[in-house]
């Protein structure tokens, strides 16, 4: 049985560095360090999971923790 609670990150909500950092961050405060987030799209009913939701990606918390290191980074380079 999937969990209904776990944390997603959802396409057609406006998803920032910001907003994943903090994310992230709720997720490690919880003490979850090898989880990951399911990447979600909203759907018509009739094709939906629960909540009317689809997956169509997934991302390791430790990949996400990179992908967003680096993109500050790369950020900070430029000036």
């Amino acid at each position: 049985m999937a969990d209904r609670n776990v944390d997603v990150i959802n396409i057609d909500d406006e998803n920032t560095v910001a907003t994943l950092r903090t994310q992230l961050s709720r997720v490690f405060s919880l003490g979850s360090l090898d989880g990951g987030f399911p990447i979600v799209t909203r759907v018509d009913m009739s094709h939906a999971g629960p909540g009317g939701l689809k997956m169509i990606g997934y991302i390791a918390h430790n990949e996400l923790e990179h992908a967003l290191s680096a993109w500050i980074l790369l950020r900070l380079g430029d000036h």
